[in-house]
């Protein structure tokens, strides 16, 4: 079961992560559950890059390793803003965040879509979504 979650949770994080996102910015949700949702993903992002380090050597997973590696601190610059830490503004966290977010992914999509020999116009609507 571990290694099920291991193979299908990434890609269930990120629309996850939006929907939050979009519940919150249409009052659904509360902003203290962007926060815990914010704190839960930074956890699972540390917990999937240890547990999946050695299985992303190959060239397409090793470019999603990257993907998740460099998200995982953004992930936790949104933490850092609703903990109004650093001196910076929450804003400027939050938009690295949110934005970080955006480019991460579809960066990861470009590239997997010129590395596949199959499927790969679905990861270049992917990187357009």
């Amino acid at each position: 079961m571990f290694r099920s979650l291991r193979e299908n949770g990434p890609a269930l994080l990120v629309p996850a992560a939006w929907l939050v996102v979009a519940a919150t910015v249409l009052e659904i949700v509360s902003t203290h559950a962007l926060f815990v949702a914010h704190v839960v993903m930074s956890v699972l992002l540390v917990a999937f890059l240890a547990a999946s380090w050695r299985d992303m050597d190959a060239d397409v997973l090793r470019a999603w390793r990257l993907v998740v590696l460099v998200g995982t601190p953004v992930t936790l610059a949104g933490v850092a803003g609703f903990l109004a830490l650093w001196g910076v503004p929450p804003r400027a966290l939050f938009a690295l965040s949110v934005f970080g977010w955006m480019l991460l992914p579809a960066a990861g999509f470009l590239y997997t879509a010129r590395r596949v020999e199959v499927g790969a116009r679905i990861y270049e609507v992917g990187a357009a979504c």
